[in-house]
């Protein structure tokens, strides 16, 4: 089986990430996931919760989250699978344009093909990846966005029997 996940995270503290995790699944927490109604009331709760029993703020930016997300199945699966962070750098999630940081996001990157295609992200990824998508964009296979699927997306909504979409997360 796995014995490892990796993921990214802002502050790369997985304990940190893994003590959010217990507290979220524990009892005393008081709910479950969607006890606070939306997604920021839930990681606003747990922020006070952690607050609380470890005296600092949880501080949690997007990979984090994640990462806390991960962690929870972990724990509620009972699987034997350590978790390890990997602390991000460079522009931040989502920034939408390549910058001057060594490592761009993916957001940004997959901008930059939409807009002007693969020349000039050698610098942001490995030449075989570039390589890659540049083969991927010849062929008509990329960039994938929502613009280019949403009407097969909307059409299989429409279509769907109700009591089939209950049993989509």
């Amino acid at each position: 089986g796995t014995e490892r996940i990796c993921f990214g995270s802002e502050n790369g503290d997985v304990n940190r990430l893994l003590r959010a995790a217990q507290l979220a699944v524990g009892e005393r927490f008081g709910g479950g996931d969607d006890a606070m109604g939306t997604a920021e009331g839930y990681f606003e709760a747990l922020n006070k919760a952690y607050v609380k029993e470890y005296g600092e703020p949880l501080s949690l930016c997007p990979n984090d989250i994640l990462g806390v997300e991960y962690c929870k199945a972990i724990l509620r699966g009972g699987y034997a699978m350590t978790p390890m962070a990997v602390t991000r750098v460079g522009d931040g999630f989502r920034a939408s344009t390549v910058g001057d940081a060594t490592f761009a996001s993916a957001t940004a990157l997959r901008a930059h093909i939409r807009e002007r295609g693969v020349e000039g992200l050698e610098q942001y990824m490995p030449q075989v990846a570039v390589d890659i998508m540049r083969n991927a964009v010849k062929s008509g296979m990329a960039p994938v966005d929502m613009g280019r699927i949403e009407s097969v997306v909307l059409s299989f909504f429409r279509l769907a029997d109700p009591k089939a979409l209950c049993d989509i997360a």
